[in-house]
């Protein structure tokens, strides 16, 4: 009889890290200054943060590892949060952060919306179903398979990803020559204020708003 062994040390680490995104309790929690974010109890367990104020988030934001949702308001301080992962988190809300440039790693996320900011390049992004990322300073996007709702508007964006399972896209005020990707299943498609030549075939378009391009007929 052959007797086989297994090792199953990254199963265990799988199932580990699946039972420690999930298995927490909601515990919300709202941080208006360093010295709260530095010395709360219980990080670990903190499912939803929110930060509001001038606080200093890199590194401090890493011992939050299992955050599921996290909210970042009218912080002015960091520019950089790249080098912090956050694998558990599901919704980023980011906002009115004028010097912020990266966002954390989340490679699990879903629902972001990172408006009003002074970013210049995502994260990679292959789970996102939701994003705004309005007002800021992208001039390209990274792949969005799964994304059904973009707003990229008021940015310097000068091509789009591949975008084939989006439903609405704003694509508004950016630095578009032409749309050529596939959009078989938008329904709604705003993409005024570019220098667009040119628009992928819409079959299932309900609402086209394209004034201001260099466009001869759609």
């Amino acid at each position: 009889m052959t007797v086989i062994n297994l090792d199953l040390t990254l199963l265990s680490q799988l199932l580990k890290y699946n039972l420690d995104c999930s298995r927490r309790e909601d515990r919300k929690v709202t941080i208006t200054s360093q010295e709260e974010l530095m010395h709360l109890k219980d990080k670990n367990n903190v499912s939803h943060l929110i930060v509001k104020g001038n606080i200093k988030l890199n590194p401090w934001l890493g011992w939050y590892s299992r955050l599921r949702t996290l909210e970042i308001y009218n912080n002015e301080v960091d520019k950089q949060l790249n080098r912090i992962t956050l694998p558990c988190c599901k919704k980023l809300i980011c906002k009115w952060n004028i010097l912020l440039q990266t966002l954390p790693n989340i490679p699990n996320c879903e629902d972001i919306i990172c408006s009003r900011n002074s970013l210049t390049i995502l994260p990679k992004l292959d789970k996102c179903i939701t994003l705004d990322c309005y007002g800021n300073r992208i001039t390209s996007l990274p792949d969005l398979p799964n994304c059904k709702d973009l707003c990229c508007s008021s940015n310097s964006i000068t091509e789009l990803p591949q975008l084939s399972e989006c439903v609405t896209l704003n694509c508004s005020c950016n630095n578009l020559t032409e749309i050529s990707i596939d959009l078989s299943k938008c329904e709604t498609l705003y993409c005024s204020y570019n220098e667009l030549t040119s628009i992928s075939d819409l079959p299932k378009c309900i609402k086209l708003c394209c004034e201001n391009n260099n466009l001869n007929g759609v």
